[in-house]
């Protein structure tokens, strides 16, 4: 498999790679110029992938990369989807200077909110596959050939799992910053990666907190989207911004379910249907999760279709201590609720 295999070279980039006649010119001097035309920091990390690169050029028979990667809960966003998400979130997300992605595949969303939001200073991004991170800084780099006067944030793509990523770090060094963590997290879970024999899993943890068997047995199974976006959540709760996140729904109602226990600091819960099987042909629900960050906790999630043009239609969470799926209707026939006097065994 070559590791550029996944790169679209448009016309605009034949012409600037033939223009700066990049057969021949140094490394160090070809990354200084990309920089200041696309933004990306160590377009080529080292040398090597410079040459790589070079040859991938010249040979006329590449192999393309054929690998399926759905089967590790990989379904990429599509360019419509990436720009209804971002305009969607756009009023809410006001103002973000920190652009953050941890899982960005072929960087569709990461371009969205590079094209949607003119404030952003700095753009970062994690990725494991690395024919993925290619793409996209050629996507970038494609962006900005047709769009040189647009904003051009200083923009730092990691090859890297996020469960390696040190988020800790990240989430210091930008306490300062709004930031807008965006992505779409695998929909796939733990016990399914193992099956398949992927290295890209988090460490062992019990990250929800089972006690005893639980902790050991069926429960011990979790979403990988989860994980990821709890996590997130635990790093960035003191941060000024918000994040959108493509997930099962089943990981939205366990975020809010759980969001009783862990008390994090997000409001204005939001939960925006779409079609899976259109979208990405999946056979699954799921919905463009949002929340706000460093605010009074709420436990609550509003409810409404992504393509809607109207008020949320319902709400569920917790209400008097119970956790509920329309909240609305709840509180109309609350008053007939009680304890039952019959205890099943």
């Amino acid at each position: 498999m070559n590791q550029f295999s996944q790169i679209i070279l448009t016309e605009d980039l034949n012409q600037f790679l033939i223009k700066i006649e990049v057969k021949y010119i140094a490394f160090a001097q070809l990354n200084e110029l990309l920089f200041e035309t696309s933004g990306v920091v160590s377009f080529f990390n080292d040398v090597v992938d410079f040459e790589d690169f070079k040859e991938y050029l010249s040979n006329q028979n590449v192999k393309i990369d054929t690998i399926s990667r759905t089967e590790f809960g990989d379904f990429q966003t599509n360019t419509d989807l990436s720009d209804k998400v971002v305009r969607r979130i756009s009023s809410q997300a006001q103002n973000p200077t920190i652009l953050f992605e941890p899982t960005f595949g072929e960087g569709n969303l990461l371009l969205a909110g590079l094209q949607e939001f003119n404030s952003i200073e700095k753009v970062i991004g994690v990725e494991i596959y690395k024919p993925y991170i290619w793409k996209t800084k050629f996507k970038i780099l494609a962006y900005y050939l047709q769009n040189p006067s647009k904003n051009k944030p200083s923009i730092t793509l990691y090859h890297e799992s996020i469960f390696d990523f040190d988020l800790n770090n990240l989430a210091r060094n930008t306490i300062n910053d709004k930031i807008l963590i965006i992505g779409n997290p695998p929909w796939v879970t733990n016990a399914q990666l193992t099956t398949l024999e992927s290295d890209n899993l988090p460490r062992k943890s019990n990250f929800k907190n089972n006690a005893g068997l639980d902790a050991m047995t069926g429960k011990g199974n979790f979403d990988i989207g989860e994980y990821i976006t709890q996590n997130l959540i635990r790093n960035f709760q003191n941060h000024q911004g918000c994040m959108a996140f493509l997930v099962k729904n089943i990981v939205i109602k366990n975020i809010t379910f759980d969001q009783k226990r862990n008390n994090f600091l997000i409001k204005n819960l939001q939960k925006y249907h779409f079609d899976a099987k259109k979208e990405f042909n999946a056979s699954v629900e799921a919905s463009l999760f949002f929340c706000e960050f460093n605010s009074n906790s709420e436990y609550f999630c509003k409810e409404v279709n992504l393509d809607a043009n109207k008020p949320f239609e319902n709400t569920f969470g917790w209400i008097n201590n119970k956790f509920v799926a329309i909240m609305e209707d709840y509180e109309i026939y609350a008053n007939i609720d009680g304890i039952c006097p019959f205890e099943w065994r």
